[in-house]
């Protein structure tokens, strides 16, 4: 089963939280040259290198001068990008993806529409490392790692994406929009597609909507992807259709993400597919899909399901009732975690109850952020908890825990899900006598406060 990335109130966020900020980053890299090119005539040797008749040279040259870290060689960079020879272009891209600077971010601009596919991809990659700094690797071992996940992302796809308040150029999105929507090679279409997920680009949805209907299972699939990541709702309805779509990955990312986007018009179908399915998958997003929505007309699904057999229905089960805010649900949720063995299933129970009310198990939930195993759920809980009248402030005395992993952990819960009570708790927080504590902090307080609009 694909596992969602959820936006808004309720997100799911992973380990792979974004941080990097590349205005931050410029003035150390620039700092730091590599040992290959130390001066200037050394660098002016490497420039005139890029206008050799010998292929391979160009190549040294243009890796030499992306190892340098020196400014002044991007423009030479840039106008490499015309060069006739595709493994001298590919070379330059991945020399100016090393740089975090606006000249460089235009020459990855201008390498997205390159007519070799293998540099528009690796162009695309280098536009979202720009916010990232995770750079392309076109190596073999590169390319073997890209075929991997590519394959990979059919069933498990990127949850990663970037903080609250990193600003995107919009140049950038046109032109991530552009490689998307280029037909001549179905890859760099894929990698854009993820790429306007992970930058949150929410004027894209209406273009992977359109790419959400793709006969390419891959491209739909990064594209439904991304938009439960960017959290649009106006997609939802236009995703319906895809419900009866004849491939099954497609179908099941298609259930939870309109649940994630409250596609009420998802309802009757999602119903339909948990009661006749073709496959125990399919009937597990339809599920979670109906879970995500909370539709009250779904709670006796849900209290049967909450005897299920298998977990992750049962966690469906209790979410579902807790966003459908069936009060008189509690009874049989206090019996189910009462019997219950399984820990993320009483995540969810602890979730479920506490959404409804009682605080009993929040201390637990809390606790459970200190897991290895059950982190991520607490966290998304926690957040989507967050949304709720009053919560925040039953959730700010455990920022005096005497545990630093539970400290640094609410910071991420905090970066969410606060509201400009949390910058006051934060602040104190971005203090904290632990350093990874206090660095957690201070990034929570930037990202809520450009997430709100608050001024520093």
């Amino acid at each position: 089963m694909i596992r969602k990335f959820i936006p808004n109130s309720m997100l799911a966020i992973s380990l792979a939280f974004i941080a990097f900020n590349p205005a931050t980053s410029r003035s150390a890299q620039a700092s730091k040259p590599s040992a290959q090119v130390k001066t200037v005539s050394q660098q002016q040797g490497w420039i005139q290198a890029l206008h050799s008749p010998d292929i391979k040279l160009r190549v040294k040259a243009a890796h030499a001068l992306g190892d340098s870290g020196a400014l002044s060689v991007i423009p030479a960079l840039v106008g490499a990008l015309s060069d006739p020879s595709m493994r001298v272009r590919r070379e330059v891209v991945l020399a100016l993806a090393k740089f975090r600077v606006q000249q460089a971010l235009d020459g990855l601009i201008q390498a997205s529409t390159d007519a070799n596919p293998t540099v528009r991809d690796l162009a695309v990659q280098g536009l979202v490392g720009y916010y990232t700094g995770h750079r392309p690797d076109a190596g073999i071992t590169g390319f073997m790692a890209r075929q991997y996940q590519a394959a990979l992302r059919d069933y498990q796809l990127d949850p990663s994406r970037v903080d609250p308040g990193v600003t995107i150029e919009p140049q950038v999105v046109s032109a991530l929009e552009g490689a998307l929507k280029d037909t001549r090679e179905i890859g760099p279409a894929r990698e854009a597609a993820r790429g306007l997920g992970i930058l949150m680009a929410r004027s894209a949805a209406p273009d992977l909507v359109a790419a959400a209907h793709s006969s390419d299972t891959g491209l739909a699939l990064q594209a439904l992807n991304s938009l439960a990541k960017i959290g649009d709702d106006s997609a939802g309805p236009q995703l319906v259709d895809l419900l009866g779509s004849h491939h099954q990955t497609v179908v099941q990312e298609t259930a939870t993400t309109v649940g994630i986007l409250h596609a009420s018009a998802a309802v009757a179908k999602l119903k339909e597919l948990y009661a006749s399915g073709s496959t125990d998958a399919i009937r597990q997003s339809a599920l979670e899909g109906l879970s995500y929505l909370g539709d009250p007309s779904c709670n006796t699904i849900f209290l049967k399901a909450l005897w299920n057999g298998n977990k992750a229905a049962r966690i469906a089960a209790a979410k579902g009732l807790a966003r459908a805010g069936d009060v008189q649900a509690m009874p049989d949720l206090q019996k189910v975690m009462g019997l219950e063995k399984s820990a993320s299933v009483r995540v969810a129970l602890e979730f479920a109850i506490t959404a409804l009310g009682k605080n009993d198990y929040l201390s637990a939930l809390v606790g459970t952020l200190n897991s290895a195993l059950h982190y991520d759920a607490a966290r998304n809980d926690l957040i989507e908890l967050c949304g709720k009248p009053g919560f925040l402030s039953n959730l700010y005395p455990y920022l005096t825990s005497h545990n630093p992993t539970i400290r640094e952990r609410l910071a991420y819960v905090l970066m969410y899900g606060g509201d400009p009570s949390s910058v006051r708790p934060l602040e104190h927080l971005s203090k904290d006598r632990n350093p990874a504590v206090a660095a957690a902090g201070i990034r929570a307080l930037r990202a809520l406060r450009a997430r709100l609009g608050l001024a520093a």
